[in-house]
């Protein structure tokens, strides 16, 4: 009798303590709970680090008076940015919240363009970056944290529900979409580098970490856009586009174009061999924007010739 009532009470405890699980599960998928902390990766201080290392979201967008990028908007508070990106988002495009507007410029960034601004980013779901949808969920989070937002199951919810679209969708098919029809061979990294220099590309785009013979008369970069961390970001196709044809995607701002509009970069069609134009792609393709202050990972950096 004894042990027959010490296991019906066994049994009566499993089930109890089953029950208050699955209930408090229940409760954090509900969005019960109050301001709990985010469960998982998906809270602030994962889509800080992603945000600066990984996502390489700096490479585009300073935030606020942290970070110097510009080819993107400021996505804090700074000079012509005198809202909270939360608060501009909710402005962009009528009907639409400031959560829905933040995930569709991640996923569809050529869809909205902050006037001022070109068509440059690339959707970091896709490769070069390819972050996950939880990886972005955290950088949503930390944006809107950034903004004075307390993130919670609330807020969470709201970028899930703005991300159900987009979810479930081939990433490799989405490239393969995107990818062109010609395939180039690789190149030499090392000799595209002199090829750079033999272009005197320095004159015009500033490289982070590596070291150009510019003369004490010249200044390097500045005319063009700056190329750090260039190869995070951008694929081969898209740097050889820009190379051969530097009118196809044009940088706006800071005087980078004529006065009809058209890119200050001078056409090489005739000037470069197919050869060279490999060897230059992979050189740009492997210049890395430092991370965590590590040194960039670039060839022939700190030389000088």
């Amino acid at each position: 009798m004894g042990k027959t009532l010490l296991k019906v009470s066994l049994f009566s405890l499993i089930w109890i303590g089953a029950f208050i699980y699955v209930s408090v599960v229940l409760t954090e998928i509900s969005g019960g709970g109050g301001t709990m902390r985010p469960s998982g990766e998906i809270f602030p201080e994962a889509g800080e680090a992603l945000f600066w290392n990984k996502g390489k979201c700096s490479t585009c967008h300073s935030l606020g008076s942290r970070g110097s990028a510009e080819r993107g908007p400021n996505l804090g508070v700074k000079d012509a940015f005198t809202e909270p990106i939360e608060v501009r988002s909710a402005k962009r495009k009528p009907g639409m919240s400031a959560v829905q507007y933040i995930v569709e410029s991640i996923y569809e960034p050529d869809v909205f363009i902050v006037p001022g601004f070109s068509k440059l980013m690339t959707p970091i779901h896709l490769p070069p970056i390819a972050l996950s949808d939880e990886e972005i969920a955290a950088v949503i989070s930390y944006l809107l944290s950034e903004s004075g937002i307390e993130v919670g199951a609330k807020e969470l919810q709201q970028v899930a529900r703005a991300q159900a679209p987009y979810k479930g969708k081939s990433r490799d098919l989405a490239a393969a979409s995107m990818a062109p029809s010609i395939r180039f061979p690789e190149g030499d990294p090392e000799d595209g580098k002199d090829t750079f220099e033999e272009m005197e590309c320095f004159k015009c785009h500033k490289v982070a970490g590596v070291k150009f013979p510019v003369s004490k008369d010249e200044e390097e970069g500045g005319v063009g856009p700056d190329l750090t961390g260039i190869g995070d970001i951008q694929t081969r196709e898209y740097l050889i586009e820009s190379i051969v044809n530097p009118n196809a995607v044009i940088v706006g701002g800071k005087g980078y174009t004529t006065k009809d509009g058209k890119s200050k970069m001078p056409e090489f069609a005739e000037s470069m061999t197919v050869a060279q134009l490999q060897n230059l792609a992979d050189f740009l393709k492997l210049l890395k924007a430092p991370s965590s202050g590590a040194a960039p990972a670039q060839p022939g950096a700190g030389e000088g010739k």
